[in-house]
């Protein structure tokens, strides 16, 4: 039987590291070997705070645990736990026929881990009747006024034309009044219902319950559940990832690592099935999950309004108390000419006063009736006219503004910016702090090699060659398999320019390494701290750190080979005998419209922050290269690792923020927590998001701003304002306008 040679070929970033893609969330160090799971370990107690009791719910994990192993996002800690097998075994679920789901299974589930519904679907549970929202009409200012002048004018009509014709105007009116309070009110109730139906009928997704597939509300899935994601489906809760199919979410739109859920299993609610499909282990439901959580600080932390929108408040309220006193004001008026003047018409002769005393009041108020009399008819169109102006001035405001919001948000897309709430035009004029993540012209994506390194040897010059062709050629079909997609035999890491550097922890995957003269070196432990020395120092001068190994592979010929199953044995990882080709230093050069566009920014007094998950040393780069960070800032507390924010009091939190530039491996969490200090610190924030797990900060911030329309269909629906086209420069363009917005207005 023929063999043939070859080559797997694959790249590494910081390969003698391992350090997590996503942050760990508070708390996750405490994933340890003494925490493993054990099947036969004692039910764990939960406090029953109604009947004042422990409850012993026979599940060997708690909920806590389980969002701390999914929030974590690593294969290392999963696999502390027995690896998703562990966390099934611990939730009494078959990874292939789901759990029992008979009902006292579900019951035992619900009470040791709750409900899978969020804060906004717990209020809309309490749904409101018809008369909910007829009283909620009622309490409107205008409806209010509209009770008092039909009420007045019962009085003003039976004076003047008799009870009978008097009381049939009024009742004229209140019926008007009525029909226009139910209308509405009719309207948001059958609406209301309308949503509710739609979403019950579309928040519906399959599960694995006794071996058979079916399809349930999203509300009743419970931990433990196998739940079955087609494309186009939302993730309806926290899990890990089972196996799939092609499967791709919207939340990443960037990698296309083949393996990318084998390394980091975790699944977060709210993101979008963009490709494929694929089975989950739902762990975390309801206000368990990542984003239930961060919800639920927002809903604690009482959001103020935006300045905008607290001017516009003001003086709506203004308006409105004035347009209230005098519309009073002229009906008052209107019963004093009905009663003084009438009651003198009818009795010419009357005398208030018989003995002769008069009164200073009574007089004046004879002398007024006098005067009133005489100027009916102007008093009548005063009224007409005051009425016309004062509703011009009541809804002329609104109008004024709306009509100035509207030509922005038009004028906005000519720089690829779809506006999604017309207030946001602007409030993004007033921002005084961005919190910016890595848009498209803040990235590493156009990268020029600054070092190499063969063995210990760097090559500073075109004259210090390789001597052996063999470690050239093996470099060279690894440059190219990482930009192509290799041909049948050969295997590799295919991924797009930011990820394909994206695979970690080979470095205990390497036995040998290349000197510079072309002979290959026993890679013993000694030698692996010397390269781990060496990539250290790589980074430290602001570089990107890859590594280049190889293994010759022998391959069987078959005679009916079976493509398909050839291809998925290629691009399984490599687990033992790499050889390490050499190291590569690549640096960014931003494009000076980026760095104009941040210098504006800092010119008008706007701060950017750079708020990203990449370690310290890549983030310090990035704002070091895009001019985010001066040279003379870099001082103690500007670049700062997000354990340090998180770890702090939150009197420490305010003092620190000001300083803040850079904040690297950030969680959601931590993102939110900055938002938040910021905005107690009184700035108007703008936050930049792509994900779902970007959710909390979009909505919590002044303006959120979702970067690219292949972003998360979460984040765009929790962002005021969609950048279509990534860059940051764009940012800065409807700043601009927004300003202008601001003047106008």
């Amino acid at each position: 039987m023929a063999h043939k040679e070859s080559c797997n070929t694959i790249s590494e970033n910081n390969s003698f590291n391992s350090p997590c893609r996503s942050q760990v969330a508070e708390g996750i160090g405490n994933c340890s070997i003494e925490n493993q799971i054990n099947p036969n370990n004692p039910p764990i107690p939960i406090w029953n705070h109604e009947q004042n009791q422990l409850d012993f719910i026979n599940f060997s994990i708690s909920p806590e645990r389980l969002a701390e192993v999914v929030e974590g996002n690593n294969i290392q800690c999963l696999q502390q736990y027995g690896g998703i097998n562990g966390i099934a075994t611990a939730l009494e679920t078959n990874l292939l026929m789901g759990i029992g789901g008979d009902g006292e299974d579900l019951y035992r589930r619900h009470k040791a881990f709750g409900s899978n519904l969020n804060l906004e679907e717990k209020s809309s549970v309490l749904a409101k009747g018809l008369y909910r929202f007829v009283l909620d009409s009622l309490k409107d200012t205008t409806i209010i006024l509209l009770l008092c002048c039909a009420t007045l004018s019962i009085v003003i009509g039976i004076k003047r034309n008799g009870l009978e014709e008097g009381l049939l105007d009024g009742a004229i009116i209140f019926l008007a009044i009525l029909i226009f309070v139910n209308m509405g009110a009719i309207f948001r109730f059958c609406k209301a219902r309308r949503i509710k139906k739609l979403s019950r009928g579309k928040n519906v997704v399959g599960v694995m319950r006794g071996g058979k597939m079916g399809h349930i509300p999203v509300s009743e899935i419970v931990v433990g559940d196998v739940v079955c994601l087609l494309t186009g489906d939302r993730v309806p809760a926290d899990g890990l990832f089972i196996h799939g199919d092609s499967f791709k979410l919207d939340d990443d739109p960037v990698h296309e690592d083949h393996n990318y859920y084998s390394k980091y299993p975790s699944i977060f609610t709210g993101a979008k099935v963009a490709e494929g499909d694929c089975r989950m282990l739902v762990t975390s439901i309801g206000g368990n999950t990542e984003k239930g959580k961060l919800m639920r600080s927002i809903s604690c932390h009482q959001r103020e309004e935006s300045k905008l929108q607290a001017a516009i408040d003001k003086t709506n309220s203004r308006l409105e108390k004035i347009w209230l006193s005098l519309l009073l004001l002229a009906l008052v008026v209107q019963v004093l000419r009905c009663f003084v003047w009438k009651s003198d018409q009818c009795d010419e002769n009357h005398d208030p006063d018989p003995k002769g005393m008069k009164n200073a009041v009574e007089e004046i108020m004879k002398e007024a009736a006098k005067l009133v009399k005489r100027q009916a008819v102007r008093i009548n169109g005063l009224v007409a006219v005051l009425c016309i102006l004062i509703s011009a001035l009541r809804d002329g405001l609104p109008l004024g503004i709306f009509i100035s919001f509207a030509y922005a948000s038009k004028k906005m897309t000519v720089y690829h910016a779809m506006v999604q709430k017309l207030p946001a035009c602007a409030t993004i004029g007033l921002v005084t702090t961005i919190c910016t993540g890595v848009t498209g012209d803040l990235g590493l994506q156009h990268m020029k090699i600054a070092q190499l390194w063969i063995g210990f040897h760097n090559l500073k010059e075109a004259s210090d060659m390789v001597a052996d062709h063999e470690v050239l050629n093996a470099l060279r079909e690894g440059v190219c398999m990482n930009k192509s997609r290799p041909r049948r035999g050969y295997s590799a890491f295919v991924g797009s320019e930011s990820s394909w550097a994206g695979y970690r922890g080979i470095g205990t995957k390497l036995h040998h390494y290349y000197n510079i003269d072309g002979t290959k070196q026993t890679l013993d432990e000694d030698k692996r701290a010397m390269f781990k020395k060496l990539i250290e120092g790589i980074e430290s001068d602001c570089l990107q750190c890859f590594a280049f190994a190889y293994k010759k592979l022998v391959i069987q010929e078959k005679e009916k080979p079976d493509l398909k199953l050839e291809e998925e044995e290629n691009l399984k990882p490599i687990e033992s005998g790499l050889t390490l080709l050499g190291l590569v230093g690549l640096k960014n050069p931003y494009p000076p419209e980026v760095r104009q566009a941040i210098e504006a920014c800092r010119e008008s007094g706007v701060k950017i922050k750079l708020v990203v998950g990449d370690n310290i040393n890549m983030a310090r780069f990035m704002a070091t290269n895009s001019h985010i960070l001066r040279p003379e800032e870099d001082v103690k507390g500007a670049v700062i690792e997000a354990s340090e924010f998180r770890n702090t009091s939150e009197e420490d939190r305010m003092k620190m923020i000001d300083k803040i530039r850079v904040m690297a491996n950030t969680s959601p969490t931590d993102k939110l927590s900055m938002v938040q200090c910021l905005r107690r610190k009184g700035e108007v924030v703008a936050v930049t998001g792509t994900c779902s797990r970007d959710s909390s900060s979009l909505k919590e911030a002044d303006v959120g701003l979702c970067m690219g329309d292949n972003s998360a269909e979460a984040a765009k629906e929790c962002s005021d304002i969609v950048i279509l086209d990534l860059n940051f420069v764009t940012i800065y363009e409807i700043l601009k306008l927004g300003r202008c917005v601001c003047k106008q207005s």
